[in-house]
């Protein structure tokens, strides 16, 4: 019917040696990775020949390419400042060493991102050092001035006050906070 020789009925293919020797190499590179996290294709064939076994770089970056194996980055973390050291553009830290005994004395802003579908959004809250609850927030797609200035607005209508008089607002001193139009304003 198919036309197919009687042959191929019986044919059994004969296991691939080489996909059996990268399957053993992929297991002598895990136990290496297990002492050795941190290790490369490079390092772990320098492994291999300093223990007698020679193997070819090649090879072993093709075996950790084909089972997805990686070393494990430890980064060092390094501290980035968002604030500028220029007197001229930062205000005084006014809260440091102040007792807050109530409500509405001191406010911190600060802001972060939101991962959308369309991409991000931006979010800055308000909050209460004393009651330690979200006073006021906005959210927006640009991350500017008019944002900040929108969360502490709502904080101001949230709190039923006209204006911020007695309120310390405290922020990160990020570029979109230092604005003098934004401490003028409000």
């Amino acid at each position: 019917m198919l036309r197919l020789k009687e042959s191929t009925y019986y044919y059994k293919p004969k296991p691939d040696k080489k996909i059996e020797e990268d399957v053993k190499l992929k297991f002598e590179i895990e136990k290496i990775h297990q002492e050795l996290p941190g290790y490369g294709y490079r390092r772990v064939t320098k492994h291999f020949n300093k223990n007698g076994i020679v193997i070819n770089k090649k090879r072993v970056q093709r075996v950790m390419k084909d089972f997805g194996l990686h070393s494990v980055l430890k980064r060092k973390s390094v501290p980035f400042r968002s604030y500028s050291t220029d007197p001229k553009c930062c205000f005084k830290n006014l809260i440091k060493g102040l007792s807050v005994t109530g409500l509405d004395q001191v406010w911190v802003t600060d802001m972060t991102f939101i991962k959308i579908d369309t991409g991000f959004v931006f979010l800055s809250a308000v909050l209460d050092v004393y009651s330690r609850k979200i006073v006021g927030w906005a959210l927006s797609r640009k991350l500017d001035h008019k944002l900040c200035e929108a969360s502490i607005r709502a904080a101001l209508k949230n709190r039923k006050r006209s204006d911020g008089e007695g309120i310390f607002h405290h922020s990160d001193q990020g570029s979109q906070l230092r604005f003098k139009q934004s401490s003028q304003r409000l």
